[in-house]
């Protein structure tokens, strides 16, 4: 194999590896812009998570016949309605070029520790229903995995939400070192390895 077919081989290898380099990069430049950014990820997770498991959650209350019904189909309520408006409260706790919004960052922990109260109060209440109320046998239990189900994801919803409140608090620390982060774009020089004779010919 020649040497021109060596390079020609190895040539796009470098390309890729180097476009991938800049994509990390620019990925990087935008979060120094906006760190708040990955605060905003954990708290998306956790609607989207929440949004995705209503299906099980309201099919065990509409089982609950139990007289706490009327509660725990209203923590459920007021949970769904949170997950959405603290995401509203979060994008103006952090307008664009602009410092952050300390009421609505208020706003939003508030609501995060109200959903945190909400899905602790339908645990304990649907779980003692489940334990000391229902007449439901164990067959019942495996024709209805949806009792067991909506209580794993109050603990699920609970951990999630712990994590983005944990990341908007920590966001002034993990900012600095955001901003550590060498992004400058490294420019290659070329170097002449042979010397031209500019001199006239005679």
């Amino acid at each position: 194999m020649s040497e021109n077919e060596i390079v020609n081989e190895t040539a796009p290898v470098t390309k890729k590896s180097g476009g991938v380099k800049e994509w990390f990069r620019k990925r990087i430049v935008k979060l120094k812009r906006k760190p708040q950014t990955i605060a905003m990820i954990f708290l998306l997770i956790s609607t989207v998570f929440w949004l995705c498991s209503l299906n099980p959650v309201s099919y065990s209350i509409a089982k609950n016949d139990s007289e706490d019904n009327k509660l725990v189909g209203f923590v459920f309520f007021v949970t769904t309605l949170l997950s959405i408006l603290v995401l509203v409260a979060f994008l103006n706790a952090f307008p664009k070029r602009k410092k952050a919004n300390k009421i609505y960052l208020a706003v939003m922990f508030v609501f995060i520790a109200l959903m945190v109260v909400c899905d602790l109060v339908y645990y304990v209440q649907f779980n003692n229903y489940l334990e000391n109320y229902s007449n439901y046998t164990a067959a019942d239990y495996r024709a209805n995995p949806q009792f067991d189900q909506s209580l794993n994801i109050m603990i699920i919803h609970i951990i999630l939400l712990g994590v983005a409140a944990l990341s908007v608090a920590t966001l002034p620390l993990y900012k600095k070192l955001i901003m550590k982060i060498n992004t400058r774009k490294e420019i290659e020089t070329t170097e002449l390895k042979e010397e031209i004779d500019t001199s006239a010919e005679v």
